[in-house]
């Protein structure tokens, strides 16, 4: 309902004239996110690697290696997706 009640306003670019400024002293502050992080385990659980890749999309994004083994050969080579 909130977000029904405003939308108008945003998009007719009034929001500004009803929005609400930020209490400086109730924000909070987090640690950058390092690139370590942003690999997925695919022995997670799904719902856990969904959660990962819609918190870091768009940056830093997510990225998932696979050891992609040649049947001829026998040896595996990495694959690394970015998601």
């Amino acid at each position: 309902q909130l977000l029904l009640r405003n939308l108008p306003l945003v998009l007719s670019g009034e929001g500004r004239a009803h929005a609400v400024p930020q209490e400086d002293s109730q924000a909070t502050h987090t640690a950058k996110v390092l690139k370590e992080e942003t690999h997925l385990d695919a022995r997670q659980p799904a719902l856990t690697l969904h959660n990962k890749v819609r918190a870091l999309a768009g940056w830093p994004g997510t990225r998932l290696q696979l050891l992609v083994e040649d049947k001829i050969t026998g040896t595996n080579s990495p694959l690394d997706l970015i998601v």
